[in-house]
């Protein structure tokens, strides 16, 4: 095929042959296949982060649909009340390493606990008693707490939490007795990382002969709340409706 050439004379600009339109038509056409090619390549890549993203914000919430947020008590008769005893070990006041165990009359609940260490107060005295008093702060390291839900379902949990109560002498520096001993913990739900637990327990103390004592519980509560969605999580989801709304521009 014979292609010529020819020059505008008034403008003196080049007019391009048959052969070099065809040529350009064929690089427009391919570019454009690239763009739409890329298109594609974008429609799906934001299809895959979306269904990645609900997927997570599924999954991030509670697992087990027996559990269910709340609090409930003795009181109201959903929570059984129980006993407490506990071995002391070490030398006073601190008694580290003592080990702990309340269980509810049913069975309903029970936990473990070793004693960490103790804060106290200065002895000081109570008028009102007509005693020397000490008040106590003790940390506990609780394990394996375990409870029944009201779907009959069985579920432990990793506590740590403390015990506050006042120690009573007489002006003879003996042992008198203790005040009502309040035990408080909180950890997460093994089942459900979901879940945080929250007990709290009253007692009192029926014996202490210095190397152990136990008494009853006369209250108990728990409580149960959802951890809320990791941040990242939610930021996750807002970048993947914020590329859906870039590409809906472009």
């Amino acid at each position: 095929m014979i292609t010529f050439k020819r020059f505008q004379r008034d403008k003196g600009e080049e007019v391009m042959t048959n052969e070099e339109n065809h040529k350009n038509y064929s690089n427009i056409v391919k570019r454009n296949k690239e763009k739409i090619k890329g298109g594609i390549s974008m429609r799906r890549f934001t299809r895959i982060l979306l269904i990645t993203g609900v997927i997570m914000l599924i999954f991030s919430g509670p697992a087990l649909a027996s559990l269910y947020v709340g609090t409930w008590d003795s009181v109201s008769g959903d929570i059984e009340t129980g006993i407490w005893e506990e071995t002391l070990l070490g030398s006073y006041p601190e008694y580290i390493g003592s080990t702990s165990s309340q269980q509810s009359t049913g069975g309903q609940w029970s936990s473990t606990a070793v004693r960490g260490n103790s804060t106290y107060s200065d002895v000081y005295w109570d008028s009102s008693l007509g005693l020397f008093a000490q008040d106590f702060v003790t940390t506990y390291s609780q394990s394996d707490y375990y409870f029944e839900f009201f779907d009959n379902g069985e579920y432990t949990a990793d506590l740590t939490g403390t015990a506050e109560y006042t120690i009573y002498f007489t002006t003879g520096g003996s042992y008198s007795g203790v005040s009502t001993i309040t035990w408080q913990g909180e950890g997460i739900v093994n089942e459900d990382t979901n879940f945080y637990v929250q007990c709290l327990a009253t007692g009192e103390e029926d014996y202490n002969d210095g190397t152990s004592h136990y008494g009853d519980v006369g209250y108990a509560q728990l409580k149960l709340t959802t951890i809320p969605i990791p941040s990242a999580v939610w930021l996750l989801g807002s970048g993947l409706f914020g590329l859906v709304g870039i590409r809906r521009r472009f």
